[in-house]
């Protein structure tokens, strides 16, 4: 793992902290320790540098513990001395950093009552990417560290706190794993994990600019360009010029220009609406942009400036292709004509639909007319006829399939299943919520068929005059 230098730390924290009063190992609590002047037979034990060593020679009282010679092997270690007392760890480090962005790790560890030498957590980073590549486990040695630590003493018995803080790099994306292993007490060692994110990307800049692609010449439409931009606060423009290059000019703009934006967090927002109309039958290239260093923003499109020549006469209906018999509809015949219509008609089989509405359509040249229709056969012609005052017709035709749904009587008259209570299951409740009767109007089911109750009734539904027989379910 590479290791390089601070950039920024984490945010957010994780922390982990374990409180033990606990002696393991061995206790070397009663164990002397060790001098060449004691009386040492086999089978004792005997301390030094905070290990239990016992005799399994002759010779031990000759021979030191962990002295390399012909007679180390006197002895047989048994395990390190515990430090018997109260411990602490805590553990806190990022549950996420970013890559080659340095993040904290902090180890707090506090001792109370202890009476033998402490020893100091070991901390190790391994990073798990490619499954099949293992785990590399740098050593804490690589870490950058800082350390404060406060001890004092009565006799035998102390009292230390230390915190030590280690800043880690990591140079790739994945799943740090944080281990600590404190020899004090075992029971307190730590396991967590950071997740490493790659770089968030900054932002893009992007200009939008709602507008036709055809436009009637010497007709107005309004132009309307949104932007953001994750660095600059440059202005947004919006232009128009005709195709050859020349610019338009400003006359042809007419009124009702406006612009302004907003900064918000991380980018500026920004928008210009202007209403335009162009006078030659030219085509036209819209331009909005933000002239940014760096990172400048354009925008391009092209728009058709036609005629009442150019536009071609039609009408078409519109319906919902799936249709279910009995519902309600809204069929429209849709008209495009810059011509005077004289009249607008729609029939389904031969029979005339009147129209419930009429919205012209800004820049289509034409009207839609609306109309509200309940269809009932399995298949419906439609047909739409357009008249102008100078005589010319449109037609338009279409088959319209209806979908005929199984419907229970009681649905036919408008009663939903959710409408009512089967028997014995009462619709009125007593004072512990449990239910308990019926009162007058109220519904219930019993052998699939629907009853109104005529007052308030404990009765079956049906068998008496307090109910009155609705429908079949």
């Amino acid at each position: 793992m590479k290791l390089t230098s601070i950039k920024r730390l984490a945010i957010t924290t994780l922390g982990a902290i374990v409180f033990a009063s606990y002696s393991h190992a061995y206790d070397c609590s009663s164990t002397p320790m060790y001098t060449n002047t004691n009386p040492i037979a086999l089978s004792d034990v005997y301390q030094t540098n905070n290990k239990a060593y016992e005799c399994i020679a002759n010779w031990c009282q000759w021979a030191e513990p962990e002295v390399h010679g012909s007679w180390a092997w006197a002895w047989n270690e048994v395990g390190q001395c515990a430090a018997s007392g109260t411990f602490a760890l805590t553990v806190s480090h990022p549950e996420t950093a970013v890559v080659d962005s340095e993040f904290k790790i902090t180890l707090e560890t506090d001792a109370v009552n202890f009476t033998s030498p402490l020893s100091t957590p070991e901390l190790s980073v391994s990073y798990q990417g490619n499954p099949t590549a293992g785990t590399e486990q740098p050593s804490s040695s690589g870490l950058t560290s800082a350390s404060s630590s406060a001890t004092s003493s009565s006799g035998s018995v102390q009292t230390a706190y230390n915190i030590k803080e280690y800043l880690y790099t990591a140079s790739e994306a994945g799943d740090y794993i944080i281990s600590v292993i404190w020899d004090a007490d075992p029971s307190l060692n730590y396991e967590g994990v950071v997740r490493v994110i790659p770089e968030p990307e900054t932002p893009q800049g992007k200009i939008t600019v709602r507008h036709p692609t055809r436009l009637l010449v010497n007709n107005s439409y309004t132009f309307t360009a949104n932007s953001f931009h994750p660095t600059s606060t440059a202005p947004l423009t919006l232009s128009f010029e005709y195709e050859d290059g020349t610019q338009t000019s400003s006359s042809s703009h007419g009124s009702g220009n406006s612009a302004s934006s907003s900064t918000g967090g991380g980018g500026t927002y920004a928008f210009v609406s202007r209403d335009v109309s162009f006078s030659l039958d030219r085509d036209v290239k819209v331009i909005a942009q933000i002239a940014a260093d760096p990172n400048p923003l354009y925008y391009e499109a092209l728009i058709d400036i036609i005629t009442l020549d150019d536009l071609s006469p039609s009408t078409k209906i519109v319906f919902p292709e799936a249709a279910i018999a009995g519902q309600t509809y809204t069929l429209q015949v849709q008209v495009r004509d810059t011509l005077n219509i004289t009249s607008v008609t729609l029939e389904a089989n031969g029979e005339p639909i009147t129209a419930t509405s009429v919205v012209g359509v800004p820049n289509s040249y034409g009207n839609i007319y609306s109309y509200t229709f309940t269809p009932d056969f399995d298949i419906y012609s439609l047909s739409a006829r357009t008249e102008t005052s100078s005589g010319e017709i449109y037609e338009d035709s279409a088959q319209w399939y209806i979908i005929h749904v199984e419907r229970t009587e009681c649905q036919q008259q408008g009663i939903d299943e959710d409408s009512f209570n089967a028997y014995p299951n009462w619709p009125q409740l007593d004072w512990n919520s449990n239910p308990w009767h019926a009162d007058t109007g109220d519904l219930m089911s019993y052998q699939r068929k629907v009853y109104r109750a005529n007052w308030w009734t404990l009765s079956v539904p049906g068998s008496d005059n307090s109910w009155e027989f609705v429908c079949n379910h």
